[in-house]
């Protein structure tokens, strides 16, 4: 900029042309003040330029002489300025012979760009020696040729390009060197993470551990420090975490799997599990985002980490009072509100919430973290397509409210994909035709529930492919529609996010009816976390399969529950031919000692009670397993003979009734299904009442079922008793109906009811399909 401004006043006719009322004495100070300046921005280039230029001394002594000269040239007369210029000009060579001995110094230490700066010093000291030899000696300019200028500029230009490309190469190997760190510090992280989730999973064990017991009972203040060491192991687990987190946040690392979701039960799950976290406080938890109406685009996994931050957030700065879930739709988008009557955050505060390793400071020791749990939110709601803003009112609580785009037409877009290699259910499996069944000839059954066509889809490839009959269901209703009907399985497949209810719902209404054993349930989920796992385990789950899954992983789940449930019929099998076992010699002998008694009074009442002996024995025996099927004919005339023997025991004290419409003798049923509760009427009814009584046996056809009812007007059962009947929870209590109630429940969907009142006697009943 100098240098144009000298070159621009070097003529005076040029200054005097834009300036025309200057005075000749001003435009000589003009000039000679440019000189300067020029000089002064050279030397202070090429100081600079030297490696150690920067000492602070020399800088004073530079910009002293320089203002020195400046004034002294403005305020002294025209007699002075010759001598001025020619003192200037001389302290400037003499500079830079200082200078070229200070280059000619680090040219030999190999300086950057130190031949072009020497050559522009050089050209310089010529330059200004033709300028003074010019106004001393009054030589004629044109002696000198006028190269040095250009030399000047040619030599700086190459100085600036050197260090240029010299800078850009090191900027190359610096951004190179950040990448290999960068990577080596998410190794890190990632190594680190993994390393310290283990010992932190064995501390939360072992404290947990050591709370039910495992190492003998504990005083109460043990107890309360052993429940601080899980609560700060499980806050150092979810802070390992969050941290791997931000890492890969921060390098925009982390893929999102975008699907079609219904809001609600992705809130809901989470929900359930922060119900579950504030057992026995002061604070109610509600989801209002009504089921089956808002379907959005996003990755199921990341959306419940956004609820659970807020969520737990909301926990951590509310005491008392009630955090609740509401949602609108705004547009393309749904927006969502989780609001809490907490504490509330301060003004001041509020714009820096979702700032990294930010935090209010009101939380109790226990709860604090690093802060950076809205700042994932954030960073995740954004990766979406969506924002979050808060609210706030101290001591009123606090919202917070983010939005994510709706599905199309707030419906779902599902696709098939093709990536899987076995049947080929395509062209018959389609969502208008759910459930729908696929019998491949195999040993074993399962039921397959989810809501994404394509996940139908896959497991019923990989099924089928493995030999296993697939039934399939869109949703949670349909799954407990098809566990009432006749047709069993061995295994359910269910998935936990579902429209409608959930699959914790589904698998807590199946646990209704069904135990573990009974029937095994595979849950399918986004991420089995640990919190995922229990509230799964605690609806009654027998195991997970994290979702997108291996297919070895499944084939090798899915045979181990699917063997469990074998295992369980098996025990079936072996309890009735126990049942079985266990009757005969008591019956028998009391049977042969009645018909002893009959053969010197009666013979021909023996007989008879011979024939029927003979009835029984044949009829109790005379199938290969519990699940053979007989005729209702055969199962009630098994027990016409047992009832003809109990008769001749007992005579009056025992009176049966039978009500059997003629449609039903032709049906098909499960051999030991009615006479095991006749007898137990008899045996623990009537004749524990010293006056006897009456049993009443119905058979009825009605709407393609069998209905049968077995009554008495016994001593009735204790309501204490009554519950525990049917499940059996003792060995000693029993058997019998317990064993009915389990083939039922395994063959038909159904299980035995029975009413009773104490001393006015018992109603036991069941209904099955109607088969030939």
């Amino acid at each position: 900029m100098v240098s144009s401004l000298q070159a621009s006043v070097r003529s005076e006719a040029l200054l005097n042309y834009a300036l025309p009322a200057l005075s000749y004495n001003t435009s000589l100070k003009i000039l000679i003040i440019s000189y300067t300046l020029c000089l002064y921005a050279l030397i202070k280039f090429l100081y600079h330029a030297q490696e150690g230029g920067s000492s602070r001394r020399a800088n004073l002594i530079i910009d002293g002489i320089t203002l020195f000269f400046i004034l002294l040239d403005w305020f002294t007369d025209f007699y002075l300025w010759g001598y001025i210029y020619t003192v200037a000009l001389v302290g400037q060579i003499y500079v830079l012979f200082l200078l070229i001995a200070l280059l000619a110094k680090n040219t030999k230490g190999g300086s950057e760009g130190r031949y072009y700066l020497f050559s522009a010093v050089v050209s310089s000291l010529i330059h200004l020696l033709t300028i003074l030899a010019n106004f001393i000696l009054l030589w004629e300019s044109n002696l000198f040729l006028p190269v040095f200028q250009p030399i000047f500029v040619l030599s700086l230009a190459l100085y600036m390009s050197e260090k240029y490309e010299n800078s850009f190469k090191t900027i190359e190997k610096l951004s190179d060197r950040l990448v290999v760190l960068d990577k080596l510090k998410d190794d890190f992280l990632a190594k680190t993470s993994h390393e310290l989730k283990t010992p932190l999973n064995g501390i939360i064990n072992i404290s947990q551990s050591l709370l039910d017991g495992a190492g003998g009972s504990l005083s109460r203040a043990q107890a309360e420090d052993i429940r601080l060491i899980t609560s700060i192991g499980k806050r150092l687990s979810t802070l390992v975490y969050d941290i791997l987190d931000y890492s890969k946040l921060k390098v925009m690392d982390i893929q999102l799997h975008i699907v079609c979701l219904d809001v609600h039960q992705v809130a809901e799950s989470t929900v359930d599990i922060f119900r579950y976290l504030i057992k026995g406080r002061p604070i109610t938890l509600e989801n209002k985002i009504p089921p089956n109406q808002h379907l959005i685009w996003a990755d199921e996994n990341r959306l419940k980490q956004i609820f659970s931050n807020l969520l737990d957030n909301s926990l951590k700065y509310t005491e008392l009072g009630s955090i609740s879930l509401s949602c609108r739709q705004d547009g393309g988008f749904l927006w969502i509100q989780v609001s809490d009557t907490g504490i509330g955050i301060p003004a001041d505060k509020l714009k820096d919430i979702f700032a990294p390793y930010e935090q209010l400071g009101e939380q109790s020791a226990n709860q604090r973290g690093i802060g950076l749990g809205l700042t994932i939110t954030q960073q995740l709601i954004e990766l979406h397509g969506g924002q979050i803003v808060a609210r706030s009112e101290p001591g009123q609580g606090t919202s917070f409210t983010f939005s994510i785009p709706l599905a199309k037409d707030n419906k779902p877009q599902r696709s098939l994909p093709g990536d899987y290699v076995g049947y080929d259910a395509s062209e018959s499996l389609a969502t208008e035709a759910l459930p729908q069944t696929v019998h491949v000839g195999g040993e074993f059954s399962i039921l397959v529930v989810d809501d994404e066509f394509s996940n139908l889809k896959a497991l019923m490839n990989i099924l089928t492919l493995n030999q296993y009959n697939v039934t399939v269901a869109i949703n949670g209703e349909a799954a407990l529609h098809l566990l009432k009907g006749a047709f069993h399985y061995d295994l359910c497949i269910l998935d936990v996010m579902m429209p409608g209810i959930s699959g914790y719902e589904v698998c807590r209404k199946i646990r209704e009816t069904y135990s573990p054993l009974e029937l095994p349930i595979l849950l399918l989920t986004a991420k089995a976390l640990p919190e995922d796992m229990e509230a799964g385990f605690r609806a009654g789950a027998n195991d997970f399969i994290e979702k997108p899954f291996e297919v070895r992983e499944l084939k090798c789940r899915v045979s181990t529950l699917v063997q469990l449930k074998n295992s369980m019929d098996l025990l079936l099998k072996k309890e009735t031919a126990f049942l079985q076992a266990q009757i005969r010699p008591h019956f028998l002998f009391n049977a042969l000692n009645t018909i002893y008694s009959f053969c010197y009074t009666n013979p021909g009442k023996a007989g008879e009670l011979l024939a029927e002996l003979g009835v029984f024995l044949r009829s109790s025996f005379d199938f290969s397993s519990t699940a053979s099927l007989v005729t209702v004919e055969k199962e009630l005339r098994l027990v016409k003979a047992y009832v003809a023997i109990e008769e001749a025991r007992f005579g009056s004290q025992l009176e049966v009734e039978y009500a059997v419409e003629p449609s039903v003798l032709n049906f098909s049923i499960l051999p030991l299904m009615i006479q095991p509760i006749v007898e137990n009427s008899i045996r623990h009814g009537l004749l524990k009442r010293s006056q006897g009584g009456k049993v009443s046996l119905s058979l009825t056809h009605s709407e393609d079922c069998i209905q049968v009812e077995v009554i008495d007007n016994g001593v009735g059962i204790p309501a204490s008793v009554l519950k525990d009947l049917i499940h059996a929870k003792s060995e000693t209590r029993g058997v019998g109906l317990t064993n009915i109630s389990r083939r039922l429940l395994r063959f038909y969907g159904t299980t035995l009811t029975i009413f009773s009142v104490e001393d006015h006697g018992t109603t036991v009943s069941f209904r099955i399909p109607a088969k030939t």
